[in-house]
């Protein structure tokens, strides 16, 4: 059913080593995103899922979506690995995308935090909290709210 819930995520690149930008770039140029055995979601994160990424943390384009993205495939490793990014956290599974859009602008949540439906009214002031644990699931409503936001954009990233 298309409009399940749980079709929609939200990949999270946060601050650690490197700042969470430099994390998602990393991820996205060899397109192989991490996943670990306390991701958030694990069990419902499929092929054809439509992703947005955001950016946690303090750094440049921080509390920012910056593109969005289909699952290709999901591939599960034999033995777990060291993140590179993150050397305390052990990868499981590797994610690969199609359709990859980096949106022109950032979009800054804080401007959109009233219009997103899944951020319950009570938690819209600590709304980071959502993305913890490197994914959080959405609804339709809101992946769509964020990407046509950034078809609208004009300025470059």
């Amino acid at each position: 059913m298309e409009d399940n819930f749980d079709k929609y995520f939200i990949f999270v690149s946060s601050d650690s080593e490197i700042s969470g930008y430099e994390s998602y770039l990393n991820r996205i140029k060899q397109n192989k995103w991490p996943l670990y055995i306390k991701t958030k979601n694990l069990n419902i994160i499929s092929a054809s899922s439509k992703v947005l990424f955001y950016i946690a943390g303090s750094y440049p384009k921080s509390q920012c979506f910056i593109a969005s993205a289909t699952i290709d495939k999901i591939n599960y490793i034999n033995q777990s690995e060291s993140d590179p990014d993150n050397k305390l956290k052990k990868i499981i599974a590797y994610v690969s995308f199609t359709n990859i859009e980096t949106f022109t602008k950032p979009i800054l949540i804080k401007n959109y935090i009233d219009k997103l439906s899944f951020i319950t009214e009570d938690k819209k002031k600590y709304y980071g909290l959502y993305f913890q644990s490197g994914t959080c699931k959405i609804d339709k409503f809101s992946y769509k709210l964020i990407t046509e936001i950034a078809k609208n954009e004009k300025k470059p990233i």
